[in-house]
């Protein structure tokens, strides 16, 4: 069912009570990360009565309401584009979204309207699956070469070299570009060497000898964890 009158009028009357309430009481949204293709359910938190709970998207803002449900009527609602993927628990409120997709990344709030409101904010991140690490020799010389190790794009990603268990550099990167880390390796080390890429949801590592590397020049190495 569409939204009534009264509805309308009675969400654009609360929601800036629940904004100043959230920011107090709530504090920050709650992170949640979840891989593309799998499915998350953002759990709501103490079940309070309720006669409607309502969800609210955005990228940045939750303002796009995609569902909600009424105690009083037994009624369930959704945005077309969203019902299909949508399961929203008519007793806890928590709403599970399947099929993740990048696109459903951004904020979402749950509202419970009843004798109290009560607001909930979740920032969800929706990640590619990660790629293994590859490492590629880029320059060899007197018993030395230059090896990088990159992997293709993710957000919040990290690359890290490690010598044995002591880690030797590390970079960074939140956007979704690839990311590439150099390092100059000594022919004749006996060490085994990692190259590590993790994000909030995974890792993968690449290892190697020097020796078995740095030999063959200009051949890409790749051993995932």
């Amino acid at each position: 069912a569409d939204w009534t009158r009264e509805e309308k009028g009675q969400l654009s009357l609360l929601c800036p009570s629940v904004l100043v309430c959230c920011a107090w009481v709530n504090g920050e949204a709650e992170i949640v990360n979840a891989k593309a293709g799998s499915s998350v359910t953002l759990n709501s938190g103490k079940i309070t009565k309720a006669n409607q709970t309502l969800w609210t998207y955005g990228a940045e803002k939750p303002s796009f309401l995609i569902a909600k449900v009424s105690s009083s009527q037994g009624s369930f609602w959704a945005q077309p584009q969203f019902k299909e993927r949508l399961n929203l628990d008519r007793e806890t409120g928590d709403l599970t979204i399947s099929k993740l997709s990048l696109n459903d990344t951004g904020v979402y709030e749950r509202q419970r309207i009843g004798t109290y409101i009560s607001s909930k904010q979740f920032k969800l991140e929706v990640y590619s699956p990660l790629s293994p690490p590859s490492v590629n020799v880029e320059k060899s010389y007197s018993g030395e070469c230059q090896v990088e190790c990159s992997v293709k794009n993710s957000r919040n990603l990290t690359l890290t070299w490690f010598k044995g268990n002591d880690w030797l550099q590390r970079m960074s990167s939140s956007d979704s570009a690839g990311l590439s880390l150099a390092l100059n390796l000594n022919q004749r080390e006996t060490h085994k060497y990692f190259c590590e890429a993790r994000n909030p949801l995974e890792n993968m590592t690449a290892r190697f000898h020097p020796n078995e590397i740095c030999l063959k020049n200009g051949e890409q190495h790749l051993v995932p964890q």
